[in-house]
């Protein structure tokens, strides 16, 4: 088949997708913006400074690949020609005849007021408002209309965004190339451990509760580092990763994400909040160190008191769960199982 992703790069989502296909033997282009933490650019190069450039070539490359492909997948919910064009792209690809679904990431789907009822820690870092909210609900109406119903989300914890608009919802969890990453698991003889925490937005990660917890232990008189890492190239961090004992993904959104899934492929303890609901929709041998706001100074306590084999062993859990729930090769075979559904 040939298949094309765009219109968007989110930690190397479509490059892992693409490469995954074409070891199956189908023939995939990518399409979307080069910016300068790209690890992996596009066959088809989008820049979007100037503005006028960006909307010229977006238009440029809707019309070029209109009807060319099997497969149009769109990722984080957008299409190239998105909201102002009412995705007139993906519009005129299924009046083709051609396949088309989306795939959605969290925040491109996320209703605040729902997940201010069910999550007590969740933070509205984006201000929605009511109107932005019918929005999201429009464009996936739309969208359900476009690929008879089928989406792909990363987490079932957006499922109950989108379940009332799409019949049938697929998983395709983060996918990394777990083979190539080294595991460096915590040393059991360790005293003075060290945590490492990166958040992209650290008001919606609970970056100040972790703050908070990590002043409450060292007056305690607790031996450890505290690394914390914002707006740093990405090498950086996969390097500072490599030297921790505890890793702190998020403690209020309710799942994990790609930076946790990085620590997990170099074999290290991570901590994040999970949604209490979807937990059992993850593998039985999920090894996520849960906290919250309200415990994360006592689990921290504990990891950091513990035995250093302790973190050693959980260590080796991560990496073993990252090769069999996050490589990409296995992914993508859902992948294509997803596509001949459509």
């Amino acid at each position: 088949m040939r298949i094309l992703l765009s219109p968007v790069e989110i930690a190397s989502q479509l490059y892992y997708t693409a490469r995954g296909l074409a070891l199956l033997g189908h023939q995939v282009e990518t399409a979307f913006p080069v910016t300068p933490s790209l690890l992996h650019p596009p066959n088809h190069a989008l820049h979007t400074e100037p503005r006028w450039r960006y909307l010229l070539e977006r238009l440029r490359l809707a019309v070029s690949t209109l009807g060319r492909f099997d497969i149009y997948h769109y990722y984080n919910g957008l299409s190239l020609l998105a909201e102002r064009y009412r995705f007139l792209d993906a519009r005129l690809n299924a009046a083709l005849g051609k396949k088309v679904v989306v795939e959605y990431c969290g925040t491109d789907v996320r209703i605040a007021s729902f997940e201010r009822q069910r999550n007590p820690y969740y933070v509205d870092g984006y201000h929605e408002t009511a109107a932005d909210e019918d929005r999201k609900r429009r464009w996936m109406d739309l969208w359900a209309s476009l690929t008879g119903g089928h989406a792909i989300v990363t987490d079932y914890t957006v499922a109950g965004y989108i379940t009332p608009h799409f019949s049938q919802v697929h998983l395709l969890r983060h996918r990394l190339d777990v083979e190539a990453f080294t595991p460096a698991y915590p040393a059991p003889e360790t005293t003075t451990p060290t945590i490492v925490h990166a958040p992209s937005n650290p008001t919606v990660k609970g970056t100040p509760y972790l703050r908070a917890a990590v002043e409450t232990l060292k007056k305690q008189g607790l031996q450890f580092n505290y690394i914390e890492l914002v707006g740093v190239p990405h090498r950086q961090v996969l390097e500072t990763i490599a030297n921790a004992d505890i890793v702190v993904d998020q403690l209020c959104i309710g799942y994990y994400g790609v930076f946790a899934v990085e620590a997990l492929c170099q074999g290290k303890p991570v901590i994040c909040y999970m949604l209490p609901e979807t937990v059992p929709t993850y593998p039985p041998d999920l090894p996520i160190i849960q906290a919250n706001p309200d415990t994360i100074a006592t689990v921290l306590e504990e990891w950091l008191t513990a035995p250093g084999s302790r973190r050693h062993q959980c260590g080796v859990a991560s990496r073993a769960y990252a090769e069999r729930t996050h490589d990409y090769r296995a992914i993508t075979r859902q992948v294509a199982d997803i596509y001949a559904a459509l």
